[in-house]
């Protein structure tokens, strides 16, 4: 499986949204969902809550092993890392 997650913010209209799609080995979407968030965040943390819905409605379908892909190397490095944050 293979998970492609992205946020985008809206500054003018002080929003910002949130997107997943995940596919199988084929590349045909198994599922997707995407949301609305009541604020504009900041790009580095609309795609870290991006990440964060990826990999919850992954575990709700029951998908415990994929591939992670979205367009911040912040958070894909974060992902990537043996690491914890002491935050």
């Amino acid at each position: 499986m293979k998970i492609n997650f992205d946020g985008a913010v809206f500054s003018s209209e002080n929003w910002s949204g949130i997107g997943v799609v995940i596919r199988d080995s084929a590349g045909l979407v198994i599922a997707s969902c995407s949301q609305c968030l009541s604020h504009a965040y900041r790009s580095d943390e609309v795609e870290a809550f991006a990440a964060a819905k990826a990999l919850s409605f992954a575990a709700e379908i029951g998908i415990s092993k994929a591939v992670m892909e979205g367009d911040s190397l912040t958070i894909i490095k974060a992902l990537s890392s043996d690491q914890r944050s002491g935050a």
